[in-house]
């Protein structure tokens, strides 16, 4: 009888089997989280610098259609733009617009001539004295960035 006891085939998996199965699916689950999370850190910084640019190219189109008989800007901080009428930036102006950047970038050297990150452009010309640059960066990942230049002419350039 123990012959036929030691023939008899054992049904089920070890426990080594099931480990290694489960260090697969966990395997095959993570490489799609972090492309995932990846693209959608991509899409946030692609995000922003469209919202910035937009904001200041607006305010280049309100100047140039001389709404208001005025000049008109944008001032640049780390975590949000304001759109605000006049060739100098008023922080208490009620007419000012706060738009917040999202929460995964951040805007990082700000080097804009004559100001602290304020830009003004002339009223009909659309032409501004505040040319420079800056950055828009991932805030978890500083080698992640787009840099904004602002040319004499008002037209802004992507890189």
């Amino acid at each position: 009888m123990t012959t036929n006891n030691a023939r008899q085939k054992k049904t089920g998996f070890t426990l080594i089997e099931v480990f290694i199965a489960i260090a697969i699916m966990l395997l095959i689950i993570s490489i799609p989280t972090y492309i995932f999370q990846n693209t959608n850190k991509k899409q946030s910084l692609e995000k922003a610098v469209s919202q910035v640019v937009s904001i200041i190219n607006g305010a280049k189109s309100l100047a140039i259609s001389s709404k208001e008989f005025s000049d008109y800007g944008v001032k640049i901080n780390s975590d949000s733009i304001i759109s605000f009428t006049g060739s100098v930036y008023n922080q208490s102006d009620s007419q000012n617009v706060s738009y917040a950047l999202d929460s995964s970038v951040t805007i990082t050297n700000i080097n804009i001539l004559g100001s602290t990150g304020t830009i003004s452009f002339q009223k009909i010309k659309g032409s501004t004295l505040n040319t420079g640059s800056f950055k828009i960066q991932l805030k978890d990942n500083p080698t992640s960035y787009k840099t904004i230049t602002i040319y004499p002419t008002g037209l802004l350039e992507v890189n």
